[in-house]
């Protein structure tokens, strides 16, 4: 599938890249994503960034509704910090309005911070600092 990881030399981050919203890349991506919160280390923050850039403004499919809700509920004990990264033609707005109206549907006992870009750069710059 079209999806990447990258982990800087400091392993205090995790970048995904996703090539385009076939839902076989967007399930891979969650696939990834799961593995990785599954795998990180105990008190530290999880700074992650996805980054769609390349692909359609379409991230949140109703396909990956219940693939969403697991990943939402993966490791309360992690303090979670997500950048999205969206193409420069996205609605930003209308993402935000879909992601705000998925975490109000979904059950939580704790918070997952997230923001959305348009530039990568802005998004390396948030989520350095969360990292205390």
């Amino acid at each position: 599938p079209k999806v990447t990881e990258e982990i800087p030399a400091d392993h205090k981050l995790v970048i995904f890249q996703v090539e385009n919203t076939d839902l076989f890349t967007l399930r891979a991506w969650i696939k990834q994503v799961m593995t990785t919160l599954q795998n990180w280390p105990a008190g530290h923050p999880c700074l992650m960034m996805h980054d769609f850039h390349k692909c359609s403004s379409r991230i949140l499919s109703a396909d990956l509704h219940d693939d969403l809700n697991v990943l939402h509920q993966l490791r309360p004990d992690l303090a979670r910090y997500v950048a999205l990264v969206l193409p420069p033609t996205a609605d930003v707005d209308a993402v935000r309005l879909a992601i705000n109206t998925r975490d109000l549907s979904v059950s939580s006992r704790y918070p997952i911070h997230w923001e959305l870009f348009t530039h990568r750069k802005d998004a390396l710059k948030w989520l350095a600092s969360k990292d205390h």
